[in-house]
Formats: structure tokens, C-alpha cells, sequence
């Protein structure tokens, strides 16, 4: 089997798109660079992978950062439901977003009108500004445009499913078409009870007492928040079989 690995120009962060060829032929797409990456580079090779009929077997974001994920951000505005080719059909998406922190983080709590019009501003502002111009006005921002979360929920794709819906974290294997093998390497189960932490630590500092469950209210503002922070996110490696 003949392994492709593509590297899109991304500025400051990261796009691959690994395709294998022959009887099995598969394609994976880790992170999506901006918004621009996705159209004037991704976009292009993935109708090209359309029109032989192929699909995206997995998508991986890694962690939330505008420079990772607003490419992604457009191909799921962009195919609108999962089973569109517009551009390609995905049939797996990894993201670690705020439904698998939930149950280790909810208190039952009911919001206050206070908390719940901070939280209102979070959604506000939106996304952490890239650190570095990527000359495309349709940056996800403050004005425009949802959670990668809440993205994958409206477009009814499979999330997480190597993990059976739950954190993708090390240890994960996950086989595609009999062709490779993908391992995941991180992060460890610590690095989740610490983003955890982390999240609990984050509201209370901004007013928010109440840690609800309720995923409609918080995978914006989880998002949000993080994409203003460092924070570890998915690692793999691979295998051609």
C-alpha cells in the first residue's frame, strides 16, 4: 500500500491529509488549519476524493485552536449534514469537546440569571483571536459561527466512536479499512481529570458556581474558553497493514 501524506499551509498550525491507495484506500484529515487553509487547499482535494466516490474515514481535531480548527469549522458549515457530498461524506470525527468532561464535572446545580448571562458573554466573544493574521475575514470569531461540538451534533456525524463516544485518549486503537492501524498516544486519563479540574477552577473564577451537565448551555462555552488557553489535546501515530 502507498502511504500520501499531505501538509497544508496552516501559518502557525497544522493540516494533514493522510490517503492510502489500493483495494483499501482510505483518507484522514487532522486538523483543518483556518478557514482559509480549508478553501484554498483542503477544499480542492477533497472534492477530487468526492468525485472517485471516496469518503473521509476520520477526522481528528487535536485541541481547540483557531489555527487548528476553523478549517474544520467550514467543512462541517460546508457539508451541512453527513450525508451530503458537499464537499465529502465523514464517517468518524474525533474531538474531545465538553460532553466527555460532563459527567465527571456536573453538580446538578441550577444556573443563576447572573451566571447564565456570563456565560451569554463567553459565547459572545467567541473564539481566541489567531495569533497570527491569516487574511481571511471568515475567521471563526465572536460574530459568526458555533462550537466544533455543536457542529458535529447538528450534522448528525459518529463521534468518538473508537472510544464508544467517550474521550479519545491514549490507548484508543482504531483500524480503518483493514488498511492501518492508528494509536493513540494521548492525553492519559490524568491529563483529562485535569482539564477537568481546570474547567471547574476556570468558571468558578468567572462567577459560574453552578457546573451543569446540560450540553446545549456549555459545548459553546467550553470551546470558547479553551481556545484562550494551552491546553493538551489528542496525539496518535500509525501504521500502513
Amino acid at each position: 500500500m502507498t502511504i500520501t501524506i499531505r501538509m497544508f499551509p496552516a501559518g502557525n498550525g497544522d493540516s494533514f491529509l493522510v490517503t492510502g491507495s489500493q483495494d483499501n484506500a482510505f483518507a484522514i484529515l487532522i486538523d483543518g488549519g483556518y478557514s482559509a487553509t480549508f478553501r484554498e487547499h483542503i477544499h480542492p482535494h477533497l472534492k477530487t476524493l468526492s468525485s472517485y466516490e471516496c469518503a473521509l474515514d476520520l477526522v481528528v481535531a487535536t485541541h481547540i485552536d483557531a489555527d487548528h480548527i476553523s478549517g474544520l469549522i467550514s467543512l462541517l458549515r460546508q457539508n451541512e449534514i453527513a450525508d451530503l457530498l458537499t464537499p465529502i461524506p465523514i464517517r468518524n470525527i474525533w474531538h474531545n469537546g465538553f460532553r466527555h468532561l460532563a459527567e465527571a464535572s456536573a453538580d446538578g446545580q441550577e444556573l443563576t440569571r447572573a451566571e447564565s448571562e456570563i456565560l451569554l458573554e463567553i459565547k459572545r466573544k467567541g473564539f481566541a483571536k489567531a495569533t497570527e493574521a491569516s487574511g481571511a475575514k471568515e475567521e471563526i470569531s465572536a460574530h459568526q459561527g458555533s462550537s466544533l461540538g455543536k457542529l458535529i451534533v447538528e450534522g448528525g456525524y459518529p463521534w468518538n466512536d473508537a472510544a464508544a463516544g467517550r474521550a479519545i485518549q491514549a490507548g484508543v486503537l482504531h483500524t480503518i479499512r483493514d488498511a492501518a492501524q492508528i494509536e493513540v498516544i494521548g492525553p492519559f486519563d490524568s491529563r483529562l481529570a485535569e482539564l477537568r479540574r481546570w474547567w471547574i477552577r476556570e468558571l468558578r473564577s468567572l462567577g459560574v458556581s453552578a457546573i451543569s451537565s446540560d450540553a446545549a448551555t456549555y459545548s459553546d462555552v467550553f470551546e470558547f474558553i479553551c481556545s484562550h488557553e494551552r491546553i493538551a489535546g489528542v496525539s496518535v501515530r500509525g501504521i500502513a497493514r
